[in-house]
């Protein structure tokens, strides 16, 4: 009777920790389906910001090389971001480019909606890439920076995959053998007492 109960704890305990790590793997590795509303230092984490900026400083660069207007450029740039809510006012942004066909207008809207440290320099580089045009050379050191950032930011991420995953094995482990070693101990107490008694 009693192995028969502590059975059903450890049966319930295992299914309670593979809810649990389907649970954080979703959360680990799908960080962008937070659904932020407007201030995205608030709502957004950092790394999906970071990984976002890297994308738009490549695609900036690729399409400078190549010889594209500004204007085009700008208006486009909403197809390389990934993240919903950030993907959302760059499409605004760029709807107010097609309407108004006025750069400044655009620029006033992002400094208002990227109210936050990386959005400022962002923009700041949009506006100074607006008025005098950036070199090669600038944006060789902007991507330079941003890879590095984003690489940095990718290996803090699969350490704490790695680490949750090996607390995950342990805790597993620790189920499987209080599973086995229960009903063990039982029968070897239950044997004890038919020698003794």
């Amino acid at each position: 009777m009693i192995q028969m109960i502590l059975n059903c704890i450890a049966v319930a305990l295992s299914i309670y920790f593979i809810e649990v790590c389907q649970f954080q793997q979703r959360i680990v590795i799908r960080p962008s389906e937070v659904k932020p509303r407007r201030f995205y230092i608030k709502k957004f984490n950092k790394k999906s910001l970071s990984k976002n900026f890297y994308r738009i400083y490549k695609f900036i660069a690729v399409q400078s090389v190549g010889g594209a207007h500004i204007e085009d450029i700008y208006k486009n740039l909403h197809k390389v971001i990934h993240d919903k809510g950030l993907k959302k006012e760059f499409q605004t942004f760029s709807i107010l480019l097609s309407q108004r066909h006025d750069v400044d207008v655009g620029l006033d809207y992002l400094k208002e909606k990227l109210d936050f440290e990386e959005g400022h320099i962002f923009v700041d580089i949009l506006i100074s890439m607006t008025e005098s045009g950036l070199s090669s050379m600038t944006f060789q050191k902007l991507d330079h920076m941003m890879f590095q950032k984003y690489l940095s930011e990718i290996r803090l991420q699969t350490e704490r995959v790695k680490q949750s995953y090996f607390y995950a094995v342990v805790v597993f482990t620790l189920v499987v053998v209080g599973m086995l070693l229960i009903p063990l101990i039982h029968q070897m107490v239950f044997s004890t007492n038919k020698i003794f008694i």
